[in-house]
């Protein structure tokens, strides 16, 4: 009797360690993938950008510095899609610095913008970014 008894408690404590790993485990992947660079990128981009856009007066001009950004897409995408890092529908600017991801925040100001207001500008050495037309 009694070792049957043991023998429950410790098959019981090895399931609930076995558990408590692969929970643990699970949610190392998920901080690991949360806190990657590009993703974070993404979203941190969008949301200036939307910020200068909801800010933005008329017939204004406004240049965003986004060397690290391109230096990304250029790294794990290609020198071709840099002109496609920000794309604009409607009132939502999406911004994708892989193939696979990308992120998109709306704005409320009533200026239009287009795809065609958005320029990819290479000032010469470590300044490069995107002019907006608004």
């Amino acid at each position: 009797m009694m070792l049957s008894k043991k023998a429950s408690i410790l098959t019981e404590t090895t399931v609930f360690l076995i558990l408590n790993l692969i929970y643990i485990g699970i949610l190392i992947v998920f901080l690991v993938n949360s806190a990657n660079s590009v993703v974070l990128m993404q979203e941190i981009y969008a949301k200036q950008i939307v910020l200068l856009i909801n800010s933005a007066e008329p017939n204004s001009f406004v240049f965003l510095n986004m060397q690290d950004a391109i230096d990304e897409v250029r790294e794990n995408w290609g020198e071709e899609h840099i002109e496609d890092i920000i794309s604009v529908k409607r009132n939502v600017i999406k911004v994708q610095l892989t193939e696979k991801s990308s992120y998109e925040y709306s704005f409320f100001n009533d200026i239009e913008i287009k795809n065609k207001n958005i320029k990819y500008i290479k000032k010469g050495g470590k300044d490069e970014g995107f002019l907006f037309s608004f």
